[in-house]
């Protein structure tokens, strides 16, 4: 079985539109692991194709990148970025149209 990491952080209508996607990748078998914005996590917390959910704090995280150094927003972007490779996900669907969730 592959663990399977699905991003889409941030618009609710993108991320209802996903869930067929979801349902196909948990009836192969696949563990589902899906990244969403707080404002998102709602919609989908009682999916039965979702494992785990990520919840992405981008209004957050993007305040603190904005600061003067923005070391803090680094910081918090690492730690959080660290914690999804310790999944040690075997593949990563990005069906986000945003550059940030593409790094």
């Amino acid at each position: 079985m592959s663990k399977i990491l699905v991003i889409l952080p941030n618009n609710p209508g993108d991320v209802l539109m996903a869930t067929p996607a979801l349902r196909g990748l948990k009836a192969q078998g696949h563990q589902v692991h899906f990244l969403v914005d707080r404002e998102c996590a709602e919609l989908v917390a009682n999916n039965p194709d979702i494992d785990k959910i990520h919840i992405f704090e981008r209004r957050a995280l993007k305040a603190r990148l904005s600061e003067k150094e923005g070391a803090e927003g680094m910081a918090a972007l690492r730690d959080f970025v660290g914690q999804l490779s310790a999944e040690e996900f075997d593949r990563v669907a990005n069906l986000s149209q945003g550059r940030l969730a593409a790094l």
